[in-house]
């Protein structure tokens, strides 16, 4: 299977972290298993933070025009 660098990190840390999960002896310790989950989260952030689109907040033009001077209760008077 052909993958970008970070993917192919991500499917093997994860593949692996699956394995120890399920029961299948491997020898970790718990330090190498805390490593392990360590390595396999922050590869898969590292995905999730580089496939985030761009947000652009986009409003119509009649919601934040302000052409049009509204009367003032407050001053009993029109904006200057």
């Amino acid at each position: 299977m052909a993958l970008p660098p970070p993917y192919e990190r991500a499917y093997i840390l994860n593949c692996a972290l699956e394995l120890v999960t399920a029961g299948f002896h491997c020898g970790l310790s718990d330090r190498d298993y805390g490593q392990l989950l360590n390595n396999a989260g922050s590869a898969k952030a590292n995905l999730k933070r580089n496939n985030m689109k761009e947000v652009l907040a986009k409003y119509d033009d009649a919601i934040i025009s302000r052409s049009n001077a509204t009367y003032n209760i407050y001053s009993d008077g029109w904006p200057r």
